[in-house]
C-alpha cells in the first residue's frame, strides 16, 4: 500500500507533458489568430472572438487541471503520512513531512513545486490572452463593445474560477483532516519501547 501511493506521488509530477499539451495549443493558437486578425483586415470579429474564448477556457482547464492534481497530491500525503505515523517510524520521518493532520488544515491548497508553476502559468495566461484580445478590439476600428465586454468578463471568471478552486481544495483537503483524531496514535510505539 505504502508503495503504490508513493508512485501515485511521482506520477503527480510526471504528467509536465499534459500541462504542456494544453499551454502550449492554447497559446500558440491564439497567437496565431493575433497575427491572422493583424495581417487580414477582413478577419471577423466574431471569429476572432470565438478563439480568444477558446484560449480562455483552454486555459481555464489547465489551471483547474493543476489545482486538482495538487489536491490529489495532497491527498495522498495525508494518507502516507497516517500510514508512516501508525506504523510507529515518526521519529525516521523527515523534518518538513507533516506529522499530524493539523498540518493539512490550510485555507488553500497550492499545488506542489513543479505543478505550481504551470498553475501560475495558466493564471497568466487568462490574463495575457484577455489583455491582449481588449486591448486588439479596443484599438480596432470595427471592435464592438459587446465583444470587447464578452471577452473581459470571461477573462475575470476564468481568472477568479482558476484561483479559487484552490481555495475550494483547500477546504475540502482540511474538512477531510479534521475528521482524523487530532494526533495520529502510533501503534507500535509502546512495542519499540518494552523491547528487551
Amino acid at each position: 500500500m505504502h508503495g503504490l501511493l508513493l508512485e501515485a506521488l511521482q506520477s503527480r509530477e510526471q504528467e509536465i507533458f499534459r500541462y504542456l499539451a494544453i499551454l502550449g495549443p492554447a497559446l500558440g493558437g491564439f497567437a496565431w489568430l493575433y497575427y491572422k486578425a493583424e495581417t487580414l483586415k477582413h478577419l471577423s470579429i466574431a471569429l476572432f472572438t470565438f478563439g480568444t474564448v477558446s484560449a480562455q477556457l483552454l486555459l481555464l482547464l489547465g489551471a483547474v487541471y493543476s489545482v486538482t492534481l495538487g489536491y490529489n497530491f495532497r491527498y495522498v500525503l495525508l494518507e502516507l503520512a497516517k500510514i508512516e505515523s501508525v506504523l510507529g517510524v515518526r521519529s525516521a520521518m523527515l523534518e518538513g513531512w507533516p506529522k499530524n493532520p493539523e498540518a493539512f488544515q490550510k485555507a488553500w491548497c497550492k499545488p506542489p513545486e513543479m505543478i505550481l508553476v504551470f498553475w501560475i502559468a495558466f493564471l497568466c495566461g487568462i490574463i495575457y490572452v484577455t489583455v491582449v484580445a481588449a486591448v486588439y478590439l479596443m484599438w480596432d476600428a470595427r471592435q464592438k463593445c459587446a465583444y470587447l465586454v464578452f471577452i473581459v468578463a470571461l477573462g475575470i471568471v476564468c481568472f477568479c474560477i482558476g484561483l479559487f478552486c484552490s481555495k475550494h481544495y483547500g477546504c475540502k483537503l482540511g474538512c477531510l483532516a479534521k475528521k482524523e483524531p487530532r494526533a495520529w496514535p502510533e501503534r507500535f510505539e509502546d512495542e519499540i519501547t518494552e523491547a528487551p
